[in-house]
C-alpha cells in the first residue's frame, strides 16, 4: 500500500474522507492542540416547520382543513420567539394559514350552493364546473405558497406571499417615529 505522505509514519497520516462533507449535518471539525474533534452545533431553526406543516393539507378529505389549521398552531410557537426572523416566518405562515381558511370556507359554501343547483335543473352545471376550479386554483396556490414558503425559511429569508391577507401587521408597522 502507497501512502498518501511517504514522509510521515502511518499512524500520523491524515485521514482522508472519501465524502466531500464528511461531517453529518450540524457538526463542525475543530482543532485543539493537534488533534482534530468533531463538535456538534446546533443550528439556529430556520422557521421553515411552519410553512411545511401545511403540506398536510394532502391528507384526504380533512386536509383542507387541517393543513391551514396545523400552519397557525405552529406559528404560534414562532410568534412567541426572541428572534425576530422566526416572528416575521411565523406571521407570514400565520397569515397564509388564515387567508387557506378563509378560501377555503368560500370555496365549500360556493360547491354546496352549486350543487344544490344541480339539483333542481342541469343548466346550471357551470355553477359546479366554476367551483370544483376554484377548489383547484386555491389548491394549486397553496401548494405553489407552501414549498416557496419553506424553501425560502430554510435558505434564511422570510417569504410573504402576495396572496396572503395580513391578518398579523408586520413588527416595523408598529413602530412610531
Amino acid at each position: 500500500m502507497t501512502h498518501p505522505h511517504p514522509h510521515l509514519p502511518l499512524q500520523a497520516q491524515p485521514h482522508v474522507h472519501p465524502h466531500p462533507h464528511p461531517h453529518p449535518t450540524g457538526a463542525e471539525q475543530h482543532h485543539v492542540a493537534g488533534q482534530s474533534q468533531i463538535v456538534y452545533v446546533k443550528r439556529p431553526a430556520t422557521g421553515a416547520s411552519y410553512w411545511l406543516v401545511g403540506l398536510t393539507v394532502l391528507v384526504p378529505l380533512l386536509g383542507w382543513i387541517v393543513g391551514p389549521t396545523s400552519m397557525i398552531s405552529s406559528s404560534a410557537r414562532g410568534l412567541a420567539s426572541d428572534d425576530a426572523f422566526q416572528r416575521e416566518v411565523a406571521r407570514n405562515a400565520s397569515n397564509w394559514g388564515k387567508t387557506m381558511l378563509g378560501l377555503v370556507a368560500v370555496a365549500a359554501a360556493f360547491f354546496a350552493v352549486s350543487v344544490g343547483a344541480m339539483a333542481d335543473s342541469t343548466d346550471n352545471s357551470w355553477m359546479l364546473i366554476t367551483s370544483t376550479g376554484f377548489l383547484y386554483a386555491i389548491g394549486t396556490a397553496n401548494l405553489v405558497g407552501i414549498i416557496c414558503g419553506g424553501v425560502s425559511a430554510s435558505q434564511g429569508r422570510a417569504f410573504r406571499y402576495a396572496l396572503a391577507i395580513p391578518f398579523r401587521a408586520r413588527e416595523a408597522d408598529f413602530h412610531v417615529a
